[in-house]
């Protein structure tokens, strides 16, 4: 649709004068509550029940070490809360921001297997207006929301910010880019993730509109740590073109991962993906982890403590923040078997294998791994070979994204 279009579709958002409520209608699709949270009399504590009609599915699934809480945003809502500790010893937690259709009684099955895969520690909330949480679903909800939980995470679970991985699948990439312009964590993934609200409708609209909502593209240069981007090529809800967009602005972006076949929902049940996980957490993550006690003024705290350089004005305006230790300690590239990444014996977050280990024994089953430094980021697939394109020929990988890019080859 041409620019004219889209002038009018903006003009009739902002002729009401509630158009975030119109946003919200368009954006959240809560489904029926397939939870409950039960208290119990005598000591309090919450336990986690499904809702009848979920009790017969295959997701209705509790497991046993599944911490439920609740807490109350700055807006006022009381937003549900479940931990899953899978690993007591794990250096990492994924805080995850799921999308707009489900909620948590959904996400605990995928919580669990993807936790115990990656050997991690999980958490999840539900959006104000989602399954048991007060309110209604919002845009200025959904930053509040996120804001609380990892305040939770922090001070109830004992988490500091350098072992958080924010996780943001479809919408919940929305609160989870929000989140990394305000804190610098260990990593971000970003799933599927969305330009904004109207690029939605228009992938490849340039002009930014003030009635545009949900805009991850306006955040991201100042998200502060390294990212990951994950995009199915066959994604009819949100194209791949987002991913492509803000894979540019990210200043800390790591080598993304975009998947041939996969669409919108089932990005997970593609093998690159746990693989890519696998390669962020066991590879690129250890020596960042290492590093971060160097800088711990910086993760421990939302605000900027350096007065000397900002005059305490906090994190924004702050100009002496330390790059990403991601995408500054990565030198080498990993292509024999002997080789290993920054030739480093980095111990991972199991305790039991080290970065070369782990690439010998996924080289066996996957090919080459390589760590593609800024200025030639293309994206990933396994085997570390070159897509194939629709007439079914080989071609690089950087002329791939240049065809999601200009649109001129479907995805």
């Amino acid at each position: 649709m041409n620019e004219l279009n889209c002038n009018s579709i903006c003009h009739l958002l902002c002729c009401p004068p509630v158009p975030s409520k119109i946003a919200a209608k368009l954006a959240f699709m809560p489904p029926p509550a397939s939870y409950e949270l039960l208290s119990d009399e005598s000591s309090g504590k919450l336990s986690f029940v499904y809702a009848p009609f979920m009790r017969e599915t295959f997701m209705a699934f509790v497991p046993d070490n599944l911490e439920v809480t609740t807490a109350t945003t700055r807006r006022g809502n009381r937003i549900a809360i479940v931990y899953m500790r899978n690993n007591p010893s794990s250096k990492l937690t994924f805080l995850l921001s799921h999308g707009n259709a489900v909620d948590l009684g959904l996400m605990v099955t995928f919580m669990h297997e993807l936790g115990t895969k990656l050997n991690v520690n999980m958490m999840c909330y539900d959006y104000s207006g989602y399954g048991a949480s007060t309110g209604k679903p919002l845009e200025k909800n959904l930053y509040a929301d996120a804001e609380c939980a990892l305040e939770v995470l922090q001070k109830e679970f004992g988490v500091p910010l350098r072992q958080v991985v924010l996780y943001g699948q479809s919408i919940g990439t929305v609160p989870t880019v929000h989140l990394a312009t305000l804190y610098r964590v260990a990593a971000v993934v970003l799933h599927s993730p969305l330009m904004s609200g109207l690029r939605v409708a228009f992938p490849r609209l340039r002009r930014n509109y003030c009635c545009d909502v949900f805009s991850n593209i306006l955040r991201a240069p100042r998200i502060l740590s390294p990212t990951l981007i994950i995009h199915g090529l066959e994604d009819r809800v949100i194209h791949p073109l987002h991913a492509v967009r803000l894979h540019e602005k990210i200043p800390n972006v790591l080598e993304p991962l975009f998947i041939h076949g996969a669409g919108h929902n089932d990005c997970e049940s593609f093998e690159e993906y746990l693989t890519r996980l696998e390669y962020l957490i066991y590879v690129e993550l250890p020596e960042a982890l290492s590093k971060l006690d160097d800088v711990s003024s910086v993760y421990e705290s939302a605000h900027c403590s350096c007065s000397p350089c900002c005059g305490g004005r906090g994190r924004k305006n702050c100009r002496q923040i330390a790059p990403s230790p991601v995408s500054s300690g990565c030198e080498t590239v990993t292509t024999s078997e002997h080789e290993t990444v920054d030739s480093r014996q980095n111990i991972v977050s199991n305790g039991n294998m080290s970065t070369s280990s782990w690439l010998r024994h996924k080289r066996g089953v996957h090919g080459s791994y390589r760590f593609i430094r800024r200025g030639k980021r293309k994206p990933m697939f396994r085997d570390g070979s070159t897509p194939v394109n629709s007439s079914g020929s080989s071609g690089e990988q950087s002329s791939d994204i240049q065809q999601i890019g200009d649109g001129s080859t479907k995805a």
